[in-house]
C-alpha cells in the first residue's frame, strides 16, 4: 500500500488493536457532512465556501473490495460574514451533480489502508476527488502494540507526517484515536504550480514563519468487535494558512472540517450500492488527489461553457469597441474573460474569426499556455499569414506562459528546423532562447531530468566549434544557460580557458558568454561551479574580464567563509588593478545587505575587508567595480535588491561592458526581475582610432567627431560590430542584439523617414502580464488555489508630422544642422486588473475571496518640437487638450467571488478617512489634486490590504485663467543671453568703485586682517575666530610672494570664521565683524535684516568682499556670462506675460555659477537667486537668496575639507538670517525625529550654538573611531562617538603635501579645536599625518 511503514516508538501498551472492518454481507450507512471556508478567520469576517451533506452508504463485494455511494446529496453555497450570514442551497448545482455523486465508486481496503479506486468514465474526476475526501477519513494505520506513534502516511494531500494517539476505554468498550498531520513536513506534496518556475526558494526566509502552512486533526470514536474494530463517529478539522508577510501581519485562512456519524447497520437483501447495469469500472488511481481542469479555469471569471464560439465573438467585439480611441477601464477584465474561452477550445483555433480579429487573437494566443498555441504560431508563420514582428512577440510570450511539457518541447525542437526561421536570424535566436528556456521549465522540480531534451542544442554546438562559427557558438551557449541543465557543465567548461586546447584558442567574447552560462547552472550544482569560478579567478594569466565575470558568478553562488579567504589572499598579491578593485568593492558592496538570502556572505566579507585594509577602497572610478544595494523587512517578508557590474580594460577609454539587475524578495522567494547587459568593445575601437572625439570641447564639434569616427568603422572591411545588448526576464535571456557597423546608420535614417511620412499610428497591446499559481487539494477533496493575476491593456493613438522633407540619401550629420518641427498628437490610456484569490476552484463550482487593485490613466497631449542641434536651441509647445476627470485613477477592494453572487462585496465595519491634496499655479492656468480614500477593519497588514483603498489625480485648468497654450524655450551656449526676457537693472546690479562705502569696507577689512594676524587667542574663548602669523618659521622655502597669497587666504577664513562665532573674543575683532556686515548690506543688499553676532556674513560674493583689489564688486554678472536660459510661459488671451525664466551665468576666472529665477510678469518682484563658488581646493561655498528682489530669505551652504587637531575631517555647515514659517516648522519636525530615535550612548559632550545656523563636522579619529559634532539652533551642540565602525573617508587626494600646505596657510577650518600655542599652529609631520589618515 501506499503508507509509509518508519515510525518512531514513544511507549506501549498490553492491548492489542485490531484492524478497522467492514463486515460482509452488511451495508454501513453514515451521516456525512464536509464544510469548507476561504477567508478571514476572525469573527465577523467575510468568507465564502460551500456545505455537502449526505449520506453515505458502504459495503463488501468481496474480500477486500468495496462500495460506496452518496445518498441524498445536497450542496449549499456561501458568501457573507462569517457567521451572521446564512447558507444558501445550490440547487441548480445540485441537481447537475446528482447523477455523478450517486453512482458507486469501487475501492479497496485492507487493515485500514485506502489501495486503488475504480469508477466508470461517466464520473468526472472533480467527483471522484470528492469521494477520494470522503475515502480519506477511513485511511487508518493501526499499529497494534503502540499507542503514540509518528509515520508518513498516505492521504488525499500526498504523503505526510502523522503522529497517532490511541487510547481505550474498557468500561465504555470505546477505543479513542487521534492523529495530526502536518502538511509543513511532507515527503511527497500533492500540489500544482504555474509561474512559478524562475522563482528561488529561500529557506533561511522561512525559518521563523513561513508564508504557507497547514495542518489537520483527526479524532474517532471506535466499538472494538471480535474480528476488528468498527468506526462510530469521526470528526476532521483542518487549517491552512496563508500570509505574504510574516504571521503577527494577519493571515488568510481555508478551512474546512469533515464529520462521520454512523446512523445504521443494514443487512440483505436491501444492496443500495448496487452500481448502474451495464457499467464498466476502470482503474481511476488511488487516494492520492488527481488535478483535473484546474489549470484552464480562472477563479476570477464564470463562464457559461454552453455556445463557446459566439461568446468568442461577443467577447472580441467588446474589446475592439473599448479601445478604439482610448480603453475602457473594463477592457482586463475582457480580456481575460477571452483568454479563458480560448482555453475551453484549445482544439477549435482553426475556427477563430482570425482575419477580422488578428492583432488581438496573436496577443491571447500565448496566455492559452498549451503545446497547441504554439502549433497555432508555427503555422501562421509558415503560411506567411503573420510577420515576423508578430511571430517575435507571440514566441517571446509563449516561452513564458506555455506549460513545459514534453509535447511543447518537441514543437519548439520543430522550429528550430524549419527554414524559412533559419534564414531569419533574429527570429532563430529567439526560437533557441526559448528552446532553453522551456527545458528550464520542464526540470524545475525534478530531482532528475533527462538528458535527451538537452541533447540537440549540444550538438548544434559541438558542430559550430568545429566550423569556428563564432555567432552560432554564442548563440548556442545562451540557450544552454537558459536550460541550466547539468549535464551542459562539461560542455561549458570546455570552452572556458583552462586546460583545453579548445577553451585556448576561442576569443575572449566566448570565454565571457561561457561564464554567464554557468549562473543558472548554479542554482543547481552551487559546489561544482562554485570551483570552477574560483579556479578561473585565481589563474593571474587569463584576461582580466574574464576573471572579473569568474568573482560574480563566484559570489552568486554564495561562498563559505574559507573561500571568501581564499580569494583575499589572490587579491593581496594580484597585480592587476581592476580584478581587484572589482573584487573588493563587490566584496564591500556585500556587507551592507540586510537580506538574510545575503547574511552568510555579508559576514564573511565583512571579515575578508578587515584582513585587505582600506587601500583598494582608494581607486577611482576608471577601475572596474561591482556596486550591490538591497533593502529587506523581515517582518513583511518583502525586499528588493540591485546590482550593477561595470568592467574596465587598462587599455580602454570607456566600459568594456556594463551589467545591471533587478531582484525582488516576496512571500519567502526571490526572484531576478529584470538584468540588462551592454558590450562595447567595438564602439571602443571606433574611438580610439579618433582621438578627436575626446579633445573637442565644443558640444557640436564633439558630435560631428563621433558621427565621422562612425563612418569610418562602417567603411572598415572587417570590422566588428559596435556595440551588442542582451535583455534577462526572470533570468531568462529573451533576445540579445548587435549592432554590426552598418545597420546603426540605417536605423537612424529609417527612423527619421518614418516620421517625415506624417504616419497616423495607432498601437493597441493587451497583455495577460503575470498568472501565478499555486493549486492544492484539501481534506475534502476540493482544490484550493492561491493565485494572482495581472492583466492590462494599453492604447496609444499617434499622428506626428515632421518638416522640413528631408533628401532620399541624407546623412545623419544633415540633422545637425536643420531646424527640424515635430508636430504630434498622441492618447496614450491604459488600464491595469490585477486580481489575488484565495479560495475553492473548480470548473462547476467556486467560492473564492478576490481582493482587486485597478489602475486607468490617460493622458492626452497635443505637442510641437523645434530644435536645432548646432544652435543648441529647443522650443516645446503644449497645446491644449480635452482631458478626464481623473487622469489616473487607482483602486483596490476585496469581494467574495462565489457562483452564485459573483462580486458580493464585504459588509464588515471599516475603519474610513478620506484625504484631498491640492496645488495650483496661476502662472500655467492648472490645478493639480490628490484624493486618498482607504477603508479596512484591522490593523495588521493583510487586514489593511483586504479594504477598500482609492487614489486619483487631477489636472484641470482654473477657471478664467486657462492658457491658449504652454511654451517651453530652451537655449544653450553664447546665444542664451538673448533669450533673456526680464533683465536685471544696471542699479541693482553693479556698485561703482569710487564709492566712499566701498573704500571704507576695504579699510575695516585690512585692519581686521592685521588685528587678528597680531592678537592671540584666549584659551577659555570658544570663538571660532583662529589666528595666522604670515611668518615663514614653518617653510624655510616659503617667498615673500607665497606669504601674500598665504594672507590673502587667511583673509577669506578669518571672514569666514569671524562671522559664524556666536561670542566674540575681543571687542575690535566684534566691532569689525558687525563692521564688516553692515557695510556689506549696504553694498549688495543681500540681507533685508540687521546682522548679528553668529549670523554669517551678508555678503553676497565670497572672494571679492575681501580683496584689497579695486575692481568693482558684482552682485550679479554680466548678461554676457549667461550659458544656459530656459523661458517657461502661459500663453493666455489676454495677451499678459506670465511664467518663469531660468538663467545659468558661468565666471570661468573665479570658478563661479550663478542661478537666477524669475517670475517674467513685469510687476511680479519675486526672484530666486544661487550663487556658489570655488574658494579653495578645500572649500566650496553656495548662497540663496529669494524672495522680492531676492531679498527677503536667504541661506548659505559652505562645505570643507581639513583637520580636527591631527584628524582628517569634513564639514558642511548652513547659515540664514530669515527663512519662511512652513520651512522652519518642516525642519523643528524633522530635528525631533532624528533626536527621538538618536542613541544616548552615543552622546558624549554637549554645548551652546548658534541660533541661525546648523553643521555637522565628522572627524575620523582612526579607522574605527569618528566624530560626529552636530550642531543646531535650539538644541545643544551633539559630539557623538561611533567606535568598531568601518567608515573610511579619504581627503587626502593620493598626496599628503595637501595636508601641509593647509596648515602652512593656516587653514585648519576648525580654529576652536585646533592646537594653537603663542599664535603659532603646531604642524603635525607628514609621517603623523600619514599614520591619521588610514582610511
Amino acid at each position: 500500500h501506499d503508507c509509509r511503514t518508519s515510525y518512531k516508538l514513544h511507549s506501549l501498551t498490553e492491548a492489542v488493536l485490531p484492524d478497522p472492518v467492514f463486515e460482509a454481507g452488511k451495508t454501513y450507512v453514515y451521516k456525512y457532512e464536509a464544510l469548507l471556508l476561504a477567508g478571514l478567520l476572525e469573527k465577523g469576517s467575510a468568507r465564502a465556501g460551500l456545505n455537502i451533506s449526505s449520506k453515505v452508504s458502504i459495503n463488501a463485494i468481496d474480500q477486500n473490495t468495496y462500495f460506496i455511494k452518496l445518498e441524498e446529496p445536497e450542496l449549499q453555497e456561501y458568501s457573507g460574514n462569517w457567521p451572521e450570514d446564512p447558507f444558501i442551497p445550490a440547487t441548480e448545482l445540485t441537481s447537475a451533480l446528482q447523477a455523478e455523486l450517486t453512482t458507486p465508486i469501487k475501492f479497496e481496503y485492507v487493515n485500514g489502508a485506502v489501495g486503488k479506486v475504480f469508477a466508470p468514465e461517466t464520473v468526472s474526476t472533480t467527483v471522484l476527488n470528492i469521494y477520494r475526501g470522503i475515502l480519506n477519513v477511513f485511511q487508518l494505520n493501526v499499529k497494534k502494540t503502540l499507542n503514540v506513534y509518528e509515520l508518513q502516511e498516505a492521504g488525499t494531500q500526498g504523503v505526510c507526517k502523522t503522529l497517532y494517539s490511541i487510547t481505550e476505554d474498557t468500561e465504555a468498550e470505546r477505543v479513542y484515536l487521534r492523529k495530526t498531520r502536518d502538511m509543513s513536513h511532507c515527503q511527497e506534496r500533492i500540489t500544482k504550480d504555474m509561474g512559478l518556475a524562475y522563482t528561488e526558494k529561500c529557506g533561511k526566509c522561512q525559518e521563523d514563519t513561513k508564508n504557507l502552512k497547514g495542518v489537520s486533526s483527526y479524532s474517532y470514536i471506535m466499538k472494538p468487535l471480535d474480528n476488528g474494530i468498527q468506526i462510530k463517529e469521526a470528526s476532521v478539522h483542518e487549517l491552512i494558512q496563508f500570509s505574504p508577510f510574516s504571521e503577527q501581519h494577519g493571515a488568510a485562512h481555508m478551512e474546512t472540517k469533515q464529520s462521520l456519524m454512523l446512523l445504521e447497520v443494514r443487512r440483505p437483501p436491501y444492496a443500495p450500492t448496487t452500481p448502474p447495469p451495464q457499467a464498466e469500472y476502470s482503474h481511476r488511481g488511488n487516494l492520492t488527489y488527481q488535478f483535473s481542469t484546474e489549470l484552464l479555469q480562472l477563479p476570477i471569471l464564470l463562464l457559461n461553457i454552453n455556445d463557446i464560439e459566439s461568446q468568442l465573438e461577443d467577447t472580441l467585439n467588446h474589446l475592439v469597441k473599448q479601445a478604439v480611441e482610448r480603453v475602457h477601464e473594463d477592457a482586463p477584465l475582457e480580456f481575460l474573460k477571452f483568454v479563458q474561452l480560448l482555453r475551453a477550445i484549445f482544439a477549435q483555433f482553426g475556427k477563430l474569426p482570425f482575419y477580422c480579429f488578428r492583432k488581438w487573437i496573436m496577443d491571447a494566443i500565448p496566455a492559452v499556455g498549451n503545446p497547441d498555441a504554439l502549433r497555432f504560431i508555427k503555422e501562421k508563420y509558415l503560411a506567411e499569414t503573420i510577420t515576423v514582428f508578430e511571430a517575435v512577440q507571440a514566441l517571446i510570450t509563449s516561452f513564458h506562459m506555455v506549460t513545459a511539457t514534453t509535447e511543447a518541447i518537441e514543437v519548439i525542437e520543430s522550429l528550430t528546423k524549419e527554414s524559412k526561421i533559419v534564414r531569419n536570424p533574429f527570429l532563430r535566436q529567439i526560437v533557441f532562447l526559448g528552446y532553453g528556456t522551456m527545458i528550464y521549465k520542464h526540470c524545475y522540480e525534478r530531482t532528475s531530468c533527462p538528458a535527451e531534451l538537452i541533447q540537440p542544442i549540444q550538438d548544434l554546438l559541438a558542430q559550430a566549434l568545429k566550423d569556428g562559427n563564432t555567432e552560432d557558438i554564442i548563440l548556442f551557449v545562451k540557450a544552454l544557460g537558459n536550460a541550466a541543465h547539468p549535464s551542459s557543465l562539461k560542455k561549458i567548461t570546455k570552452m572556458l580557458p583552462l586546460h583545453s586546447k579548445l577553451g585556448s584558442s576561442l576569443p575572449v567574447r566566448v570565454h565571457a558568454e561561457a561564464m554567464m552560462a554557468l549562473k543558472n547552472i548554479a542554482k543547481k550544482e552551487p559546489k561544482t561551479v562554485q570551483y570552477l569560478a574560483f579556479q578561473l579567478y585565481g589563474d593571474k594569466t587569463l584576461h582580466s574580464e574574464i576573471r572579473m565575470l569568474a568573482c560574480m558568478v563566484l559570489f552568486e553562488t554564495k561562498p563559505s567563509m574559507s573561500l571568501v579567504s581564499a580569494v583575499v589572499h589572490i587579491v593581496k598579491t594580484d597585480t592587476n588593478m581592476q580584478v581587484a578593485s572589482f573584487t573588493y568593492s563587490h566584496m564591500k558592496s556585500l556587507t551592507r545587505s540586510t537580506s538574510v538570502i545575503y547574511a552568510s556572505v555579508a559576514a564573511a566579507c565583512k571579515a575578508a575587508l578587515r584582513m585587505l585594509g582600506p587601500n583598494l577602497d582608494k581607486l577611482s572610478s576608471r577601475f572596474s567595480k561591482a556596486i550591490h544595494v538591497d533593502v529587506y523587512s523581515s517582518p513583511f517578508m518583502l525586499g528588493a535588491a540591485a546590482t550593477a557590474y561595470y568592467i574596465n580594460d587598462a587599455a580602454t577609454i570607456m566600459p568594456k561592458s556594463i551589467t545591471t539587475r533587478i531582484k525582488a524578495f516576496f512571500a519567502g522567494a526571490a526572484a531576478d526581475i529584470l538584468e540588462v547587459g551592454v558590450r562595447t568593445e567595438g564602439l571602443q575601437e571606433a574611438f580610439l582610432k579618433n582621438p578627436a572625439v575626446f579633445d573637442s570641447a565644443d558640444r557640436v564639434t564633439r558630435m560631428k567627431h563621433v558621427i565621422k569616427a562612425l563612418s569610418h568603422w562602417k567603411s572598415a572591411p572587417n570590422s566588428k560590430s559596435l556595440t551588442s545588448i542582451y535583455v534577462k526576464f526572470f533570468g531568462q535571456e529573451v533576445a540579445f542584439l548587435i549592432f554590426a557597423n552598418n545597420n546603426a546608420d540605417t536605423f537612424g535614417r529609417d527612423v527619421f523617414k518614418a516620421l517625415q511620412s506624417g504616419p497616423t499610428l495607432r498601437f493597441v497591446k493587451p497583455l495577460l502580464a503575470n498568472e501565478v499559481r499555486r493549486i492544492m487539494p484539501t481534506i475534502a477533496g476540493f482544490p484550493m488555489e492561491l493565485g494572482l493575476y495581472t492583466a492590462a491593456v494599453a492604447a496609444v493613438p499617434v499622428k506626428v508630422t515632421t518638416t522640413p522633407a528631408l533628401p532620399e540619401d541624407f546623412y545623419l550629420r544633415y540633422l545637425l544642422k536643420a531646424d527640424i518641427h515635430i508636430s504630434t498628437k498622441v492618447t496614450p490610456s491604459v488600464a491595469v486588473n490585477t486580481f489575488a484569490v484565495f479560495g475553492i476552484n473548480t470548473a462547476i463550482l467556486q467560492a473564492v475571496m478576490v481582493s482587486r487593485a485597478k489602475l486607468y490613466s490617460i493622458t492626452p497631449a497635443k505637442t510641437e518640437v523645434t530644435f536645432n542641434i548646432n544652435e543648441g536651441y529647443l522650443n516645446f509647445t503644449a497645446l491644449p487638450v480635452s482631458v478626464p476627470e481623473n487622469i489616473t485613477a487607482v483602486e483596490s477592494e476585496e469581494f467574495i467571488s462565489q457562483r452564485q453572487k459573483a462580486g458580493m462585496h464585504i459588509k464588515s465595519k471599516m475603519v474610513k478617512s478620506k484625504k484631498k491634496y491640492c496645488a495650483q499655479t496661476v502662472n500655467a492656468g492648472l490645478k493639480a489634486c490628490l484624493k486618498i480614500a482607504t477603508a479596512y477593519t484591522g490593523d495588521a497588514a493583510v487586514y489593511k490590504l483586504a479594504g477598500k483603498h482609492s487614489a486619483a489625480f487631477s489636472v484641470t485648468p482654473i477657471e478664467g485663467e486657462a492658457a491658449e497654450r504652454l511654451e517651453l524655450e530652451v537655449q544653450l551656449g553664447s546665444k542664451a543671453a538673448q533669450k533673456i526676457i526680464k533683465h536685471i537693472t544696471l542699479r541693482e546690479e553693479e556698485i561703482p568703485e569710487e564709492t566712499p562705502v566701498l573704500m571704507k569696507l576695504h579699510k575695516i577689512l585690512a585692519s581686521t586682517q592685521k588685528n587678528s594676524t597680531m592678537s592671540s587667542s584666549s584659551s577659555s574663548s570658544r570663538s571660532s575666530r583662529f589666528q595666522v602669523r604670515s611668518s615663514s618659521s614653518n617653510s624655510s622655502s616659503s617667498s615673500h610672494s607665497s606669504r601674500k597669497t598665504i594672507d590673502a587666504t587667511a583673509q577669506q577664513v578669518h571672514s569666514s570664521s569671524s562671522s559664524s562665532s556666536r561670542s566674540s573674543s575681543s571687542s575690535s575683532s566684534s566691532s569689525s565683524s558687525i563692521s564688516s556686515s553692515r557695510s556689506s548690506r549696504s553694498i549688495s543688499r543681500s540681507s533685508s535684516s540687521s546682522t548679528r553676532e553668529g549670523s554669517s556674513s551678508s555678503s553676497f560674493s565670497f572672494s571679492t568682499s575681501v580683496s584689497t583689489s579695486k575692481s568693482s564688486f558684482k552682485r550679479f554678472l554680466d548678461s554676457q556670462a549667461a550659458i544656459f536660459g530656459m523661458i517657461f510661459r502661459a500663453v493666455k488671451a489676454d495677451t499678459k506675460k506670465q511664467g518663469y525664466q531660468f538663467t545659468a551665468y558661468m565666471d570661468k576666472t573665479t570658478s563661479r555659477l550663478q542661478i537666477i529665477l524669475d517670475d517674467i510678469v513685469p510687476d511680479n518682484n519675486w526672484r530666486l537667486c544661487a550663487d556658489g563658488a570655488v574658494l579653495s581646493m578645500h572649500k566650496v561655498k553656495a548662497k540663496m537668496n529669494w524672495g522680492a528682489e531676492c531679498n527677503q530669505y536667504d541661506t548659505a551652504i559652505t562645505t570643507e575639507t581639513g583637520l580636527v587637531g591631527r584628524n582628517p575631517a569634513a564639514r558642511l555647515k548652513v547659515d540664514w538670517n530669515r527663512l519662511p514659517s512652513d520651512l522652519k516648522h518642516h525642519a523643528k519636525t524633522m530635528y525631533k525625529y532624528i533626536s527621538a530615535h538618536m542613541p544616548a550612548s552615543l552622546i558624549q559632550e554637549k554645548d551652546r550654538n548658534s541660533d541661525k545656523q546648523l553643521s555637522l563636522t565628522v572627524a575620523v579619529v582612526s579607522d574605527k573611531i569618528i566624530d560626529l559634532i552636530w550642531k543646531t539652533p535650539r538644541v545643544r551642540t551633539a559630539k557623538l562617538f561611533f567606535q568598531n565602525r568601518v567608515m573610511c573617508f579619504d581627503f587626502s587626494y593620493n598626496n599628503y603635501s595637501v595636508y601641509r600646505a593647509l596648515f602652512i596657510s593656516g587653514l585648519c577650518i576648525f580654529p576652536s579645536l585646533c592646537h594653537v600655542t603663542r599664535s603659532k599652529i603646531l604642524l603635525p609631520s607628514v609621517t603623523s599625518l600619514e599614520k591619521s589618515s588610514t582610511c
